[in-house]
């Protein structure tokens, strides 16, 4: 569709309107009779019938001065890109963006492919460096004349942080830009009509630019000129969404016709909105997206502007008698390179901190580095001041910083999307809503299929996690991995076994495999979460040994044995001696009657999870004057008592079990106590190899110890024949080695059980 068939404008004046031609020709003679007009306004010529006078032109006369007042007071002049307010705004440092600058100016020019879209969408996180990139660009095309406007939203400015004043500020560029009678033109529409200044965005672009300015588009003033871009930065910075959208949806309009020659750069952080309106199949064959993302190599434009910044506060800061000559170390660059996260911000920050003429930079560099400024010094203040706004804007905070937690790194897991909507219960779309307000911090990207959160900019962890920077926004280690160890446990006695939760299930358990020590350091805050697990319960949430897929039984090897369960009572034999040990014994409490509910639980279990069986039914055994033979003797675990059978499993599978080390000490110190006594034939051989199998892992426990050097021999070593002489010497050197990881010097009684067999 043609230009000016889009808002069927009515010419005010038109001195060749009597000349009408439809013909090719015609309109071509018509178009360049148009041109010269424009061109001899230039010269502040006039017409008069068929000739013209050169005359002394004023553009802005005594009756054009109220309309231009008007647009004047409309305009936001602080949006300009070079406006007085932005005297020391930051533009790209040289020598760096360099791939970044070259496709702008392919849009901007018309060359390549990038020269055929009508509209740039710039996108990237907070603090990429697109308005230092927008504003780079802006100062190129003014020296090339084809910068036609700009606006440069700003939240911070009350008089760029909304939609009122964006129409009239590019209006008010234009009129500088075009023939001085097209600029009364714009000015008669303001003098007749004084409130189209607060109409919509797209009521006014059509009565102030489109209308008056449509000989303008016909001639080709705009292509002839290469007068035709328009600079929008910072839109995600106006003051609601909707007013976002209302201006795309009106530079949309406006670019479909071939014709038009206005081209669009708009710069933008990547907001839930402003996405969704760039994702329109309509725009297709308008747009060119540039994401500054690591394909453009950020860290070494980072590097570079970071030595040079500090190279040039080395050649002129007060203090440089002061600064060593090997400052800074390229150690120290690459840290600061690395802490950056392909962010600008981060460093110009950084640099405005360290090279402040009022102190000694490399005490601020080593503030930076060890993040432990002097008291009230805050080094990332303006970062700080970013990173709240942003998290001001969010609709549910404390939701969105459960979530977050989950993307931490002392979580120390890559958790799907899905994974995190099913721990927190949550439809996938709905966990994902939960954030848009953050895309600025943080993405989406595909994996293998899957969705995963991402962060752009790793600092935002030091901002969280220090309450002084973050204080509302704060997120508390402790309590969040608390809070994620109660969903997981919750979700796995709960929820039924299904192909798709299988990836959740093995990422509860490389959580806990991660993070239960630091929860059991702080039990005081997880006692309740850990109390509330059901290995029954979870037990129940697989299908029947009979109808289990491969996959799903892999699973429940994994959660029922050492990788899992195992594991957990491991760690847990810490809290024993203090107020939390019923957690301990509740744990043994349960495994004791989900092995007696449910006998057949190990029938499929590999050799380690048998070992890691037999030490947790030791334990849970009451108190008493011999081990129960059913201990060794069930069916699930028969193979303990086939000596060929378990040495190849156990030699086989010891590196996967021999970080059990507490369950190995407190269960060894148990057969220990069994065997001072007369006991069952089987249960002493039993007892015997278990021995010979844990004692070398256990960890150090003094009445273990002191068991080893017990000077009373065992019963059955007199009573039991060559079989038990064997296992006993085995034993002997076992409890040996072990008093000699954990003791100073040697003790006669470490031969007691072999000279006790002999």
């Amino acid at each position: 569709m043609p230009f000016g068939r889009l808002f069927h404008p009515v010419l005010i004046f038109n001195p060749l309107q009597a000349e009408k031609g439809n013909s090719p020709s015609a309109r071509r003679a018509l178009r360049a009779l148009r041109m010269a007009m424009i061109n001899l306004s230039h010269s502040n010529a006039t017409f008069n019938g068929g000739s013209y006078t050169q005359v002394n032109h004023i553009s802005q006369q005594s009756h054009q001065s109220v309309p231009w007042d008007r647009l004047q007071s409309a305009a936001a002049p602080s949006a300009f890109h070079d406006a007085d307010d932005n005297f020391d705004a930051p533009k790209c440092h040289p020598n760096t963006r360099v791939a970044v600058m070259d496709e702008l100016r392919d849009f901007a020019f018309r060359r390549g492919d990038t020269g055929s879209a009508k509209i740039l969408w710039l996108s990237g996180p907070a603090g990429a460096g697109k308005t230092a990139i927008a504003r780079s660009l802006c100062e190129e095309c003014s020296v090339t004349d084809s910068l036609l406007a700009s606006y440069f939203f700003s939240r911070s400015d009350a008089s760029r942080n909304t939609h009122k004043s964006f129409v009239a500020t590019i209006a008010y560029q234009i009129c500088g830009r075009i023939p001085p009678q097209y600029q009364s033109l714009v000015l008669d529409v303001v003098g007749r009509d004084p409130l189209v200044l607060t109409r919509s965005v797209d009521a006014q672009f059509k009565a102030l630019i489109l209308v008056p300015l449509h000989d303008l588009f016909e001639s080709g003033y705009f292509n002839n000129t290469g007068r035709r871009l328009i600079v929008i930065d910072g839109l995600d910075e106006c003051s609601t969404a909707a007013a976002q959208i209302n201006i795309l949806t009106m530079i949309q309009k406006i670019s479909t016709p071939a014709d038009f020659p206005f081209i669009f750069l708009v710069a933008s952080r990547p907001e839930h909105e402003i996405q969704a309106f760039f994702r329109s199949s309509s725009l297709e064959f308008l747009l060119h997206r540039l994401t500054l993302n690591d394909s453009y190599l950020p860290d070494v434009d980072i590097e570079r502007f970071l030595r040079d910044k500090f190279q040039e506060s080395f050649n002129t800061h007060p203090f440089k008698n002061s600064i060593s000559r090997a400052w800074p170390s390229s150690a120290d660059i690459q840290t600061l390179v690395r802490r950056s996260s392909g962010l600008f911000i981060y460093a110009s920050v950084v640099v405005k901190y360290v090279t402040s003429n009022r102190h000694l930079p490399s005490a601020r560099l080593d503030a930076v580095l060890n993040l432990r400024p002097p008291k009230g010094d805050l080094p990332f203040g303006e970062l700080d001041k970013l990173y709240s706004h942003i998290f001001s804007c969010v609709k549910d905070l404390d939701f969105a910083l459960d979530l977050i937690s989950y993307l931490a790194p002392e979580v120390g897991l890559q958790a799907s999307i899905a994974d995190i909507s099913r721990i927190n219960r949550l439809n996938t779309d709905n966990c994902i809503l939960a954030l848009c307000d953050l895309w600025s911090i943080f993405g989406i990207e595909t994996e293998y299929l899957e969705k995963y959160f991402i962060v752009y900019h790793q600092s935002i962890w030091d901002y969280l996690f220090d309450k002084k920077r973050s204080e509302r926004n704060h997120i508390d280690k402790a309590q969040a991995l608390t809070a994620i160890a109660k969903k997981c446990l919750q979700y796995i006695s709960s929820v039924k076994y299904t192909a798709e939760s299988r990836n959740t299930r093995y990422f509860v358990i490389s959580f806990f495999d991660r993070n239960l020590g630091y929860l059991i350091d702080n039990i005081e805050l997880c006692h309740e979460a850990l109390m509330s697990f059901s290995p029954i319960g979870c037990y129940n949430t697989f299908s029947s040994l009979q109808t289990r897929s491969k996959e799903e039984n892999e699973l429940f090897r994994q959660m029922f044995g050492h990788d899992f369960f195992f594991k957990f009572l491991d760690r847990l034999c810490d809290l024993k001696g203090n107020r939390y040990a019923y957690i301990y014994q509740h744990y043994l409490d349960e495994y004791r009657r989900l092995t007696d509910w449910h006998p057949n639980v190990y029938l499929s279990q590999s050799g380690k999870s048998v070992v890691g069986l037999v030490t947790a039914l030791i334990l849970s055994e009451p108190p008493g004057l011999e081990m129960p033979p059913k201990v060794f003797q069930s069916a699930a675990i028969g193979p303990l008592n086939n000596p060929d059978t378990m040495s190849n499993i156990c030699f086989k599978m010891w590196a996967d079990i021999s970080n059990l080390n507490n369950l190995f000490c407190y269960a060894a110190l148990r057969c220990m106590e069994f065997l001072v006594h007369d006991i069952d034939p089987s249960s002493t051989a039993a007892t015997l190899r278990y021995l010979t199998w844990v004692l070398p892992y256990a960890s150090r426990l003094f009445a273990l110890d002191a068991e080893c050097n017990m000077l009373d021999p065992y019963v059955f070593t007199t009573t039991r024949g060559y079989g038990f002489r064997g296992l006993a010497r085995q034993v002997s050197t076992a409890t040996q080695d072990y008093r000699q990881r954990y003791s100073q010097g040697n003790d006669s009684n470490t031969h007691r059980i072999l000279d006790a067999a002999t």
